[in-house]
């Protein structure tokens, strides 16, 4: 079933507030990089269609399409921005949670197609964590996946590991690649979020990690742990761990 997940490991210790400033300074990059990716875009063929010779309008239809898609892109990226901001401003909230029903939640909400193979035991046990923390998260990471996968379905396992420490769960997409790699050995280094989404996958995405590098963010505000193996639209796992309340 794969690589056993680290469930006893040691959970951010470091201040709250030094955790705070971290993500104050992701939010930061993102309104002064990120964000100005797709508004350059914007305003670049804005600028052609205004000094544009109309006389080819297929040629005119075509820079508004990538207007238009620039424009989807950068509501997007700001309604994301807008949550994890709103995420990181509230007081984490655990609860007991059924993590196998709030995924099949979110893939209805989201329309990503999925099946799943073979959940294990413990998946459908429920346990103590964030529910809006791990929403964001696998939101994130099941749309890359989604849109830079060149199949249809998903392929999915969740795993669901309580410990002393906290609770850990793992989301697998393309379960069957990911069960013969474990035979093979060990994965590796975990990646963080921008490097696992900078690597190339069969479609590749104009958002890339940016929900994904939030995501990640998000957990380690809250003192949880984020790891990432594999690579976009093929076989990845995502492991996030939520520690135990005193």
């Amino acid at each position: 079933m794969g690589a056993p997940m680290n469930v006893e490991r040691e959970f951010a210790t470091s201040p709250n507030a030094e955790r705070v400033e971290a993500f104050r300074e992701r939010v930061r990059k993102a309104l002064a990089h990120d964000l100005r990716t797709p508004l350059g875009t914007i305003a670049n063929y804005a600028t052609i269609l205004e000094y544009y010779d109309h006389g080819e309008s297929e040629e005119a239809r075509v820079f508004g399409g990538r207007i238009r898609a620039s424009a989807m892109r950068l509501s997007a990226m700001l309604d994301e921005l807008a949550e994890a901001w709103k995420l990181a401003s509230a007081p984490s909230l655990p609860a007991e949670v059924d993590p196998a029903g709030l995924l099949r939640e979110l893939l209805a909400s989201t329309g990503i197609r999925a099946t799943y193979l073979g959940d294990d035991a413990g998946s459908s046990a429920r346990c103590t964590l964030d529910a809006a923390l791990l929403g964001y998260a696998w939101r994130a990471f099941l749309r890359l996946q989604a849109e830079s996968s060149a199949r249809e379905l998903l392929e999915l396992e969740l795993h669901v590991e309580p410990s002393v420490a906290g609770t850990c769960v793992e989301l697998r997409s393309g379960a069957l690649e990911l069960r013969s790699e474990a035979a093979a050995g060990p994965p590796g280094e975990p990646l963080r979020a921008t490097a696992f989404a900078r690597q190339p996958s069969n479609r590749p995405t104009l958002d890339g990690g940016f929900a994904l590098s939030l995501a990640e963010d998000l957990i380690r505000l809250h003192g949880g742990a984020f790891e990432l193996w594999g690579r976009p639209g093929a076989a990845a796992r995502l492991s996030i761990a939520f520690p135990r309340l005193p």
